[in-house]
């Protein structure tokens, strides 16, 4: 047998067919402008320059080694003669070249096997009876299934084996299995690389604070802690996190602890440490839940009813209450007044963000009535109710005396005071305006603390000649509700 003589010399030519002299042959990896090496021994040891440079014939001596070729070729000017990419040479598998075209494989026809070999793409035929008969399974122990089919195979591998199971990543995050919980549990998250728990719902009922006594302060939130067996009584202090806290509630051996009264929060977790009162020297937490919202129903201080008679004193204005910085204000409602006989008005309302809901002005305070006759009294006018009643009524015919206060933290109007008959005439009280009303809500994330202050109630009018003094108007309010859920 014999064979044709290879190429010994690579010659190349110009585009007129003179050998290119100096030209530059430039070699990359196929299908991108990274440079690679040709070399000039069959060895492959020693590696010609990139690009090789031509001789006066045009010829170079350039040995390849397997794999896949980028080839520009260039005169002495730089100009492109021609680029030819996807060379390819296989050393390994009983030598070849070629050029390859990109996502064809070199085989022969798939229905001709002993046909001559070409560059092709794969067909469904190339793997015989692919769709008629089944691979070899592969076992478990040599990285597969030892199933057929999709839902068998990822049961082979699944942990699970009761109904209502779920995977979860474990160890190193391998695939572990937990059990269903009990009807009605939730999928709690532990945090970090921990397992996840099935846990019962904890319903929290909102925390409430009624603030009455007037004048202004601070307070702080209320939090729930999670404890292990504490025993702690109500008003005992603890401090963390460099606040110091009141428990709201006694607990013995209790798993709950609620905490208020610090100018700051606890921290996520860690040890409560007593500073006076009775429980343990030290608690444990291992989580603190915060309130979500806090709703807060805020109410004015009522406006004092006028006195009755000559030269009475008008009612004196109920102060505001407030509540946050700027957050929720209800004003007081205002003091009737005599001699003009007209009732208090009432006050007004402000709500600004974030906190939502509704505000109501106050009522306006009853004018005292005059009949105009010199035998008969005159009454003075009720004070104006806030929404949670108690105004006092003004004096009268049948009520020869001062008019009623209203109630304490009711936020309602006192009444007016009346005057009895005289010659020279009748200056019967208004009663006091009522404070206005707010309940809105405050979403979170809350402040640690909030400002506040309790209007006073307005003053009442005094006696003038003939009659009667007016009634104090009732103080304001603030109820606060801390809602965890």
């Amino acid at each position: 047998m014999a064979a044709l003589l290879p190429v010994l010399r690579q010659r190349f030519f110009d585009a007129s067919g003179n050998p290119l002299a100096g030209g530059k042959l430039h070699s990359y990896v196929a299908g991108t402008s990274t440079p690679t090496a040709t070399y000039t021994d069959q060895a492959g040891t020693v590696p010609n320059t990139n690009p090789i440079i031509l001789d006066a014939n045009g010829e170079c001596n350039a040995w390849l080694i397997s794999g896949y070729y980028k080839f520009v070729l260039r005169d002495s000017n730089d100009v492109v003669q021609w680029t030819v990419d996807n060379v390819w040479v296989d050393l390994q598998n009983g030598g070849g070249f070629g050029i390859q075209p990109p996502n064809l494989v070199y085989a022969g026809p798939a229905t001709a096997p002993n046909a001559l070999a070409g560059f092709r793409a794969l067909v469904e035929a190339d793997i015989p009876n692919l769709t008629t008969a089944k691979l070899p399974t592969i076992p478990i122990l040599k990285g597969g299934t030892g199933q057929t089919t999709k839902a068998a195979g990822f049961d082979a591998l699944s942990p699970m084996t009761t109904g209502g199971d779920i995977i979860y990543g474990g160890a190193s995050g391998t695939g572990a299995r937990l059990a269903n919980g009990s009807l009605g549990q939730y999928l709690k998250s532990n945090g970090g690389t921990n397992a996840p728990t099935w846990e019962a719902p904890q319903i929290y009922s909102p925390i409430r604070l009624i603030l009455t006594a007037t004048g202004s302060g601070t307070v702080g939130l209320y939090y729930i802690l999670d404890v292990t067996s504490a025993n702690a009584t109500a008003g005992a202090q603890y401090t963390n996190n460099g606040f110091t806290f009141d428990v709201y509630q006694t607990i013995s051996s209790g798993t709950k602890l609620i905490l208020y009264g610090g100018s700051g929060a606890p921290l996520s977790s860690g040890t409560l440490t007593k500073s006076s009162g009775t429980g343990d020297s030290t608690i444990t937490f291992s989580f603190v839940k915060a309130p979500l919202f806090l709703r807060a129903k805020v109410i004015g201080g009522g406006g004092g009813g006028a006195g009755g008679g000559v030269s009475a004193g008008n009612g004196g204005n109920g102060g505001a209450s407030s509540f946050g910085t700027s957050l929720l204000t209800a004003n007081g409602g205002n003091g009737g007044t005599v001699n003009a006989n007209a009732g208090g008005t009432g006050g007004s309302a402000t709500i600004n963000s974030p906190a939502y809901g509704l505000g109501f002005s106050g009522g306006t305070g009853g004018s005292g009535t005059s009949v105009g006759l010199s035998s008969s009294y005159a009454s003075g006018g009720f004070g104006a109710n806030s929404p949670l009643g108690g105004a006092g009524p003004g004096s009268g015919s049948t009520n020869l005396a001062a008019a009623t206060s209203a109630r304490a933290n009711s936020g309602s109007g006192g009444g007016g005071g009346g005057v009895s008959p005289t010659a020279s005439g009748y200056f019967p009280g208004g009663g006091g305006g009522s404070g206005a009303y707010i309940d809105a809500v405050i979403p979170g994330p809350l402040n640690d603390t909030y400002a506040f202050t309790v209007g006073t109630g307005g003053s009442s009018g005094s006696a003038g000649t003939s009659g009667f003094a007016g009634g104090a108007g009732g103080s304001g309010l603030i109820d606060l509700e801390f809602n965890f859920q």
